[in-house]
């Protein structure tokens, strides 16, 4: 049995990264999470407690949107419940899975494989073909679908494992796993993959320090600044969106959120835009909404000059790429301070089992790689959606479920 529920989990692994199959991720790990729940119904209260934050705004998601229910289309709310729903389930699968397997290297392999395995997909086209190495920008990104978070997942394992001198593979596969999982986040163009490829490397030297905390409250300071203070940002003109340095110098000033007159302006700060109509509709709410959001459902409608008819799809927005003005329009104030309560907690747990366990690799790695997380969660939900989207993220979600229940089983210190 053991083995089949590895091989079914890296087969869903792989399943979770490639386009169109990952939209049915959330349905095919829900057999998988039958089994481990009538297998394993005892769960150590250390690592449940944590996702229980996630459990709480999804319940407060789905009570507003109960009370709002003749207001909202139906479709959205069940669509809403969904994507609410995938984060805790598949952290909670990684909780039972290691429950199972009982064998942190053995999965933490599984994972880094499944990923090498999405990864060598991705870069086909420029297996067969070498001479596209010398084209590739931005447009060859979406091209040929190049964009893979889950090698910056690959890499971080494989660095933390590494640096507490953790064996996972022989050193020329794992050179060959590092080599692979860089290419891939060189060649993705992404923003996001490049700044959290650094960061990952950065916090290495800060895992001891109280720094990360001092680090964490600014980032959420920086957050409250971009959603409430957009308006004192000046905005820039003669965007170019030619080259990937460009757009990394355009990046903050495409967070920030704020209102767009011009279609050029809407266009070249669509993110802002996108997340500045989510505001307004937040604001629209009565005290209640403002407190505890205004629910499943609740939807934005583009207004009809910016698009017309040419992309129709995108007349409504129920998600948003600043995943916490989701989360704020949805579940209010109350549920974004939640979200930033899971992430903390994360961060605070992690950094506890690196300053207790001094001389444990393992519970080292497992603090590291849970800090690890935490910060990349965080700026994952500022740009691209966060845990709450339609293909969700289970090589990052996996790992954490079975970190935590690692540590609860192994770290008696923290234990309650």
């Amino acid at each position: 049995m053991k083995k089949f529920i590895l091989n079914y989990v890296f087969i869903l692994l792989v399943i979770s990264q490639i386009n169109p199959f990952n939209r049915y991720t959330l349905f095919l790990g829900l057999p998988l999470l039958i089994l481990l729940v009538f297998k394993h119904s005892k769960i150590e209260s250390a690592g449940l407690k944590k996702v229980t934050y996630l459990f709480l705004i999804l319940f407060l998601g789905a009570f507003s949107g109960l009370i709002n229910l003749t207001e909202h289309n139906l479709y959205f709310t069940l669509r809403d419940i969904m994507y609410f729903i995938q984060a805790p389930i598949f952290i909670l699968i990684g909780i039972l899975l290691y429950k199972e397997i009982d064998n942190l290297k053995q999965l933490v392999k599984i994972i880094i494989i499944s990923s090498t395995v999405v990864s060598v997909y991705k870069l086909f086209s420029l297996i067969v073909n070498p001479s596209l190495i010398f084209h590739l920008g931005l447009e060859s990104r979406y091209l040929y679908d190049l964009s893979n978070p889950s090698a910056l997942i690959a890499f971080t394992l494989l660095y933390y494992f590494s640096f507490y001198n953790i064996q996972l593979f022989s050193r020329k596969i794992k050179f060959l796993l590092y080599v692979i999982s860089i290419i891939s986040i060189i060649v993705s163009f992404s923003r996001t993959l490049y700044i959290l490829f650094l960061l990952i490397i950065l916090l290495k030297y800060i895992m001891n320090s109280k720094i990360i905390f001092k680090a964490y409250f600014a980032s959420v300071l920086l957050v409250f600044f971009l959603i409430f203070g957009g308006s004192l940002f000046e905005k820039t003109s003669n965007y170019n969106q030619s080259s990937i340095i460009d757009k990394m110098s355009h990046s903050l000033e495409e967070a920030v959120i704020r209102e767009y007159k011009t279609l050029v302006d809407i266009n070249n700060n669509w993110r802002g835009f996108e997340a500045y109509m989510g505001l307004k509709k937040y604001y629209t709410g009565d005290n209640y909404e403002l407190f505890f959001g205004q629910g499943f459902g609740s939807v934005v409608k583009t207004p009809s000059w910016i698009f017309g008819k040419q992309k129709e799809g995108l007349h409504i927005i129920p998600m948003f790429h600043n995943g916490y003005i989701t989360i704020l329009l949805k579940t209010g104030v109350v549920g974004l301070l939640i979200y930033f309560l899971f992430l903390f907690i994360l961060l605070q747990y992690g950094y506890s089992l690196v300053k207790i366990h001094d001389e444990s690799k393992y519970m080292n790695v497992a603090g590291s790689l849970l800090i690890s997380i935490s910060f990349i969660l965080f700026f994952y939900t500022l740009v691209i959606h966060g845990v709450y989207r339609t293909t969700v993220p289970m090589l990052l979600l996996l790992p954490l479920g079975i970190l935590l229940q690692y540590s609860a089983k192994n770290n008696k210190v923290l234990q309650k």
